[in-house]
């Protein structure tokens, strides 16, 4: 059976992926956590940006 549609998915955040809870060509449903982005780079820059505000 093919997808009724196919779409590119990008993240508006830049890290590397810690999990991914799917694989290629599975079927997933809106709002489906697809994977985790591992926080340690956003939290130090998170933290430069208020210490560079301050």
């Amino acid at each position: 059976m093919d997808s009724l549609i196919k779409v590119e998915v990008r993240s508006n955040v830049e890290g590397e992926i810690d999990k991914l809870y799917v694989d290629e060509g599975y079927d997933v449903v809106k709002g489906q956590q697809l994977l985790k982005i591992d926080e340690k780079q956003i939290r130090e820059e998170y933290n430069q940006a208020l210490a560079n505000y301050s």
